[in-house]
């Protein structure tokens, strides 16, 4: 009996050692555009605040960042790929200091 009551204190000793996968915590959720339509969605970030994330995905998605330095908006250089009809995906990177900082969107209809 003592065997039975030792085997799930000892399995759950073992899984706290197990480390942790930082791969779910890489890309922070940002969530889309507050209107319903044809527009940008499913924002997602990594090392950027979620504000300046759905900048990129607003301004990438309606042109508006030829004002800005770099080839794209805020300075991030972005690539789009068609997935469907009237749908593309956009990855967006741009090196800050020491940092990679990405933005992942969709947008279209």
């Amino acid at each position: 009996m003592k065997r039975f009551v030792f085997l799930p204190i000892a399995l759950l000793a073992v899984l706290a050692l197990l480390p942790a996968t930082a791969s779910a915590d890489y890309w922070r959720k940002c969530g889309s555009q507050p209107q319903v339509g044809a527009g940008w969605y499913h924002v997602r970030s990594h090392n950027l605040g979620c504000g300046k994330a759905r900048t990129v995905a607003k301004r990438f998605t309606h042109g508006a960042f030829l004002g800005d330095s770099d080839s794209g908006p805020l300075g991030f250089s972005c690539q789009d790929r068609n997935v469907g009809i009237e749908l593309a995906r956009v990855a967006c990177r741009r090196i800050q200091g020491n940092r990679i900082q990405q933005v992942r969107f969709e947008y279209g209809a």
